[in-house]
């Protein structure tokens, strides 16, 4: 009996918080693995079927990696100068993204499309586990994998 007691009391086996923020590690991990499976996807079969080229994961930076880009590279305007009527400013972008998009950039070497790219593929996992503790924390009783 006290064998039994002693067992169920070690250490080295994880509790039911620790198998818990395992499942929803695992379950981030799967999620953004199969989301940058389907964006591929959806980038070759877009580029072939419709445009008639192949397209890779760089033809996603547009819009936004333009702007974020400024900020890897130039830090953050001073004065409005950037859209044709000169009243376009990098302000609304919050700076931890290109923080960690120009450690790569300037310590890694990578270009800066290909920083922002690695840096946003690095991020969604964290992103969806702190997703799943953030509808935990509200109560809401769903499945991590429907979070």
């Amino acid at each position: 009996m006290a064998e039994a007691s002693a067992t169920a009391a070690r250490p080295d086996r994880p509790t039911g918080w620790q198998n818990a923020t395992w499942r929803k590690i695992l379950v981030a991990l799967a999620l953004s693995v199969l989301s940058e499976i389907a964006t591929w996807v959806f980038a070759r079969g877009y580029g072939y079927w419709v445009l008639g080229q192949s397209l890779g994961l760089r033809s996603f930076c547009r819009w936004d990696c333009f702007w974020y880009g400024s900020i890897v590279l130039y830090g953050y305007d001073a004065v409005p100068f950037r859209n044709p009527a000169g009243d376009g400013a990098n302000w609304a972008f919050y700076p931890l993204f290109p923080l960690l998009a120009g450690l790569w950039h300037r310590l890694a070497g990578f270009g800066v499309e290909d920083s922002l790219l690695i840096t946003g593929t690095l991020a969604l996992p964290v992103c969806i586990y702190l997703f799943i503790e953030f509808v935990e924390a509200d109560d809401i009783a769903v499945n991590p994998w429907v979070s």
